[in-house]
């Protein structure tokens, strides 16, 4: 054989060993399961991907992968790191206080990880006719789309309702953005609260739709237009996303697993992750996660208090 394709061969070889080394390093690795009850198609996925991704090539020792698991209000994900606490995380977020509220999960059983950040929401008309948030205050009712009984968005609502001296009357959907679309005809839905990543996507199919106001801490940087709640003095909780695990989780290993996450946040760029998904900048500057997560709980709690009525009585 000539001396060059013998080269060839040998860099061939090479290369495969390499790679093998690689993928039996990979299958040594301890497989940690991110459960993400958000969905494939959510806007806060690219996010997280983009987190395991990176968390991977940072170290050798866990093989971070992604686990779907939605429906029955982000429970499903709480009870199943139960099952394996050494094994599993959970992404949470507003919404859980359903599954807290129906005695489904208790959140003295779980740790926070990591915070994720707050996601920013928009208040969107679908008549066309409204071009600022004040003129609420024409209507005999504010119909409003939401995705979660008692979640952050539905008590955005009873607040816009409170302001503007507007009775609120809710309909609740678990769907995408179309099927809420297609049904607000049939049921007189006037306004929705929604991500303002699908906005413009939906926007374009309906020219009618207007953006109202955002439902997060400060003003969207793509649309820096649109003013927030709290700039018409209403106040509301924001959505924001956590990583947590099961208390029994060992301890050394989970400040690990926190240590490597922060690392591929840094890495990443905090620019690029708010840039891929619909999430501004964490508000809890100078805080603990763990601050950041009881703050987040008891800003909800307040809230959902003051509306206990509300949500005894749809």
């Amino acid at each position: 054989m000539p001396k060059r394709n013998q080269k060839m061969l040998d860099l061939i070889r090479f290369f495969i060993f390499v790679l093998f080394l690689q993928s039996t390093q990979v299958l040594a690795r301890e497989i940690i399961v991110i459960s993400n009850p958000l969905g494939p198609t959510h806007s806060g996925t690219p996010h997280i991907v983009a987190m395991i991704d990176k968390a991977n090539s940072l170290q050798s020792r866990y093989n971070f992968v992604q686990e779907f698991r939605v429906g029955a209000f982000e429970s499903i994900s709480l009870r199943h790191i139960l099952t394996a606490p050494d094994r599993y995380l959970a992404m949470i977020t507003n919404t859980t206080a359903e599954a807290v509220d129906q005695g489904f999960v208790k959140l003295e059983n779980y740790v926070p990880v990591f915070s994720q950040g707050d996601s920013c929401w928009m208040v969107i008309a679908l008549t066309g006719k409204d071009r600022d948030l004040a003129s609420i205050r024409n209507l005999k009712e504010i119909v409003v789309g939401t995705p979660a009984l008692g979640g952050a968005t539905h008590l955005a609502a009873l607040e816009i309702g409170r302001k503007y001296n507007v009775p609120v009357r809710m309909i609740v959907f678990r769907s995408n953005f179309d099927a809420l679309i297609n049904m607000a005809a049939n049921n007189g839905v006037n306004f929705v609260i929604e991500r303002v990543a699908n906005y413009q996507q939906y926007k374009d199919k309906n020219p009618n739709m207007q953006m109202l106001a955002a439902q997060c801490p400060t003003r969207y940087p793509g649309l820096p237009e649109i003013p927030t709640l709290g700039e018409y003095g209403i106040t509301s909780p924001y959505i924001w996303q956590q990583l947590v695990a099961s208390r029994d989780m060992d301890p050394t290993r989970r400040q690990e697993i926190k240590e490597i996450i922060t690392r591929a946040e840094l890495a990443l760029g905090r620019e690029h992750i708010f840039r891929i998904s619909d999430q501004i900048p964490p508000i809890f500057a100078g805080k603990t996660t763990e601050q950041h997560y009881q703050d987040s709980w008891n800003r909800l709690r307040y809230q959902r208090t003051k509306w206990q009525d509300v949500f005894r009585n749809p």
